[in-house]
């Protein structure tokens, strides 16, 4: 006797979500790259639910985001519109209806902001956009959630509490502030492609910076690895007591101004007017004065090192 096949279909919400977990600070590893994952499992009504809104949108556009509930992703796109999907989960359904996500979308310009209707209400909020890859983020903000930029040509100004920031192929000015968190920015391309990096505790690296690059911390280590350099270009980096590491690129001329009040400065380069002062200072340059770049690197006790 044949028995009869049981077909089972398993049906998956097509939404989008981010998958923030283990936020890992090594360059080309961090979490702009490791993408969006589909929502595993049913979803339960009394605690998920999905915000979604498209418009056209001009490809010199701008947005801004404030999410202090929770991630957000900006992907560039080469469409010409704009798609937000908010995500939204909680404890309860009530809860839930207590996370209020506005979103204004506009032709030149997007606007999202979340908050908690009620302060005591546990409930979390991502937000992920793409967009044109030449529009503008005019502002991301979040508390603690991470922010994760990939592939957008305008200028990005991102600040965090205490959030990683990551941002991957930029090729405009990149303003990032955080206290605690930490900052991995890769690939800042462009004629006007500059850096200007805040951070706090954390710890921030720069791969591939193309243009100029001022970045300090407080407390955490500091990692750059200049692409480029050209004689309109300067860098700039400061800490109290993080260690700050320069790794430059080959045969580019540089003039080098480097100081730790307490922590001992090492460069493997062979700089001509060498000046060392107590292990604690190096000056002189490299090249042709003329055509160099200026580097400027100061710490209170942090260990130098330039390569």
């Amino acid at each position: 006797m044949k028995h009869p096949r049981l077909a089972v279909i398993f049906l998956l919400p097509p939404i989008c979500v981010i998958n923030a977990g283990n936020f890992n600070t090594n360059v080309g590893n961090h979490a702009s790259e490791q993408g969006w994952s589909f929502f595993k499992g049913e979803p339960d009504e009394k605690k998920y639910d999905v915000v979604k809104r498209e418009q056209n949108f001009d490809a010199l556009g701008e947005i801004e985001v404030y999410n202090p509930l929770g991630n957000v992703v900006i992907e560039g796109w080469n469409k010409n519109y704009i798609e937000v999907i908010a995500e939204k989960n909680a404890q309860s359904q009530a809860a839930l209806q207590e996370a209020n996500v506005v979103i204004d979308l506009k032709e030149k310009d997007a606007k999202i902001k979340t908050k908690i209707l009620k302060k005591k209400t546990k409930t979390t909020v991502d937000v992920k956009v793409r967009m044109p890859s030449t529009a503008k983020v005019d502002g991301i903000k979040t508390k603690s959630g991470t922010i994760s930029v990939r592939n957008i040509g305008g200028k990005i100004d991102a600040t965090s509490s205490s959030g990683n920031i990551a941002i991957r192929g930029a090729n405009k000015d990149v303003d990032v502030k955080t206290k605690s968190g930490e900052v991995v920015i890769r690939y800042v391309l462009g004629s006007t492609g500059d850096a200007d990096i805040k951070g706090g505790s954390g710890r921030v690296v720069i791969n591939d910076a193309h243009r100029s690059v001022k970045a300090e911390t407080s407390t955490g280590a500091l990692y750059v690895k200049q692409a480029t350099l050209t004689k309109e270009d300067n860098i700039s980096l400061e800490s109290k007591s993080g260690k700050i590491d320069l790794d430059l690129p080959e045969d580019i001329p540089v003039i080098i101004d480097a100081v730790s009040g307490k922590g001992k400065v090492n460069s493997s380069l062979d700089i001509m007017d060498r000046k060392v002062k107590q292990e604690r200072e190096i000056r002189g340059y490299i090249g042709d004065k003329s055509q160099a770049a200026q580097i400027s690197i100061k710490s209170k006790s942090g260990r130098i090192d330039v390569r």
